[in-house]
């Protein structure tokens, strides 16, 4: 009896650990497409490095059924595991990072929007469920097991061993990894932190403690690939943890340079225009003009061909793990998104520069005010007014009917910003409403394209209320995208083989969007419609219209595209962005009217 209570152990220990090992192969080849087998041959300590740790944490936690006669919490945490990968697909395949500690703190913003994760699922995910079922099937036919402690000591101690030797098999034999391995030997030679070296985990300690990885993103992105994602669950909050209440503070040199970004002789200024702008919701570049022969968005298209307007095709998306809320933060403040995180839920209570701030009328069309803490950050941006639905509604229809119940009455000068939401994923208004779907289109790209549709016709309604009232003369009309759509590379591969097909300016994973603006205040010397086809960023958008209502205390970190002739850029995308990160992180702002 007892030599069959332990057959029976031995059987679920084995069934689990299958269970959990394939599970982050799977993971694995879904993210990196690789799981290293060829290197056994040119690169064995590659190999063995690889594959221990993704035997390590299978093992370890296998080696607890020794510990317990029950075994139905083994279906619990394979469910878990589930959650937990697949979780981390849909985030990778929407954002082509994984999950970080900053990253869950923004799950409340999916509220509303949960049936935009639908876009990500497809079939590979039944391969997690289906071991899971697979699993509890075959474990169902054992009531209970015996507890073994000697076997979960052993399998415990080989866990960890496999784990140290690991490293020290790394660190001894390899010269590049994710931080200096010169700086570990001492510890495995006999330091006063050797210790620290055969813990489970130690690289994340060593990342954090020696400050060795850019940020969380590289750090997630590394340490899965060399040990797994079930162990980087572990692994994340610790990261986090050491790392958090690092506070940024700024160099003597740091300030200098920062400080030449503010122009002191200014004051908040007098604009010379009116100002709207409105924020597409995942507008992209390529649907302007005639896509598969028929005009989706004809209005804003004939807008951009029209005098007094500056057309921008191809505007580099600079967003990150804040999706709308980075984009938002861009054009209306000129900083780009944080390393980790969405600076609008993290740093909600930052001040920040915007031209908004020139305007004692300014007014914000929210639809979604649950999402991006927009109460807060329409504040910090200098929003003096906040429109919102009365039941939550999302309908473009709304937005810009009350943009133009707000123009019939405002005084001037005025800023006013509206946010249209209608293309949001998963393009439920396309679905809903089709309006035209050229033949072999695929679907999710025909849906996208009756979205904006959609909201072209409502743009027009905007566009002809200005006209008709004469607010040309007086208003700077600035309409762009918030961030790009298609920039997953997992999307299906029909996409781009139709595109190729019909001549259609689109590609995967291109993050393009256009950026058109009219008004009288448009440089005439510059000729009446001025059309850039090069490739500009999205901080170039708010020095460019700070600069044509008047100029302001704050620069950007862009440039202005009006005079891009005349004015070198001061920084690459990578230098802005480390900029950026270290302005909002430090609440830079807040201090220079000290």
């Amino acid at each position: 009896m007892i030599k069959t209570e332990n057959n029976k152990s031995w059987l679920v220990f084995a069934l689990f650990f299958c269970s959990i090992f394939t599970k982050e192969l799977l993971f694995h080849w879904n993210v990196y497409h690789s799981v290293l087998i060829s290197s056994m041959f040119y690169a064995p300590l590659d190999f063995w490095v690889f594959w221990l740790g993704k035997i390590t944490p299978a093992l370890f936690l296998s080696s607890f059924v020794f510990l317990t006669k029950g075994i139905w919490w083994t279906i619990v945490i394979n469910m878990l595991i589930d959650v937990w990968c697949i979780a981390n697909l849909v985030f990778f395949r929407a954002y082509g990072t994984l999950i970080t500690w900053n990253v869950i703190s923004l799950t409340s913003n999916m509220r509303g929007f949960e049936d935009a994760v639908s876009v990500y699922i497809d079939l590979t995910f039944t391969f997690f469920i289906v071991l899971t079922i697979c699993y509890g099937l075959i474990i169902s036919y054992f009531k209970s097991v015996r507890s073994n402690y000697w076997c979960f000591i052993l399998c415990f101690i080989v866990a960890i061993f496999l784990s140290c030797f690991d490293k020290v098999l790394f660190s001894k034999q390899l010269d590049v990894w994710t931080y200096s391995t010169t700086m570990r030997a001492p510890n495995v030679a006999g330091g006063k932190n050797k210790y620290t070296e055969y813990i489970p985990l130690g690289d994340a300690y060593y990342l954090a403690k020696y400050n060795q990885s850019q940020d969380a993103v590289t750090f997630a992105k590394t340490y899965v690939f060399r040990q797994s994602i079930v162990s980087y669950f572990v692994a994340m909050p610790l990261y986090h943890f050491w790392t958090t209440g690092k506070v940024q503070k700024l160099t003597e040199t740091e300030k200098e340079q920062f400080n030449q970004l503010i122009d002191n002789s200014k004051q908040y200024i007098t604009p010379k225009s009116n100002l709207i702008v409105l924020l597409v919701e995942s507008l992209e570049s390529w649907p302007l003009g005639s896509v598969a022969g028929y005009e989706f968005m004809p209005n804003l298209s004939r807008l951009a061909k029209c005098e007094n307007t500056l057309f921008c095709k191809s505007v580099r998306s600079e967003t990150k793990h804040g999706n709308s809320g980075d984009g938002q933060m861009t054009v209306l403040s000129g900083l780009l998104p944080i390393d980790d995180g969405a600076a609008c839920c993290i740093y909600d209570e930052n001040v920040y520069p915007s031209y908004v701030h020139s305007y004692a009328n300014a007014i914000i069309v929210n639809p979604s005010p649950g999402a991006w803490h927009q109460t807060e950050m329409s504040r910090n941006y200098g929003f003096t007014k906040v429109i919102e639905p009365p039941n939550n509604s999302i309908s473009d229809e709304w937005v810009i009917n009350n943009m133009i119940d707000v123009l019939q009455d405002v005084d001037e000068p005025f800023c006013m910003l509206g946010i249209t939401m209608s293309s949001h994923l998963p393009f439920t208004y396309g679905k809903e409403h089709p309006i035209y779907h050229p033949e072999g289109m695929p679907q999710v790209m025909s849906d996208y394209l009756n979205c904006l549709y959609y909201t072209d016709a409502c743009i027009g309604h905007l566009i002809d209320y200005i006209h008709s009232c004469g607010l040309d003369n007086s208003v700077t009309l600035v309409i762009t995208g918030d961030h790009a759509i298609f920039r997953d590379p997992n999307y299906s591969q029909e996409l781009d083989d139709y595109a190729i097909a019909q001549g259609i300016d689109f590609k995967n994973g291109d993050t393009h969007i256009p950026l058109v603006i009219h008004g009288l205040n448009i440089p005439s010397q510059l000729n009446a419609n001025i059309q850039i086809q090069d490739e500009l960023y999205q901080m170039d958008i708010y020095p460019t219209i700070s600069n044509l209502i008047g100029g302001n205390v704050w620069k950007g970190l862009g440039i202005d595209i009006l005079n891009r002739q005349n004015q070198p850029r001061m920084f690459n995308e990578k230098e802005a962005y480390q900029i950026s990160n270290k302005l909002i992180r430090s609440n830079y702002f807040a201090t220079i009217n000290e």
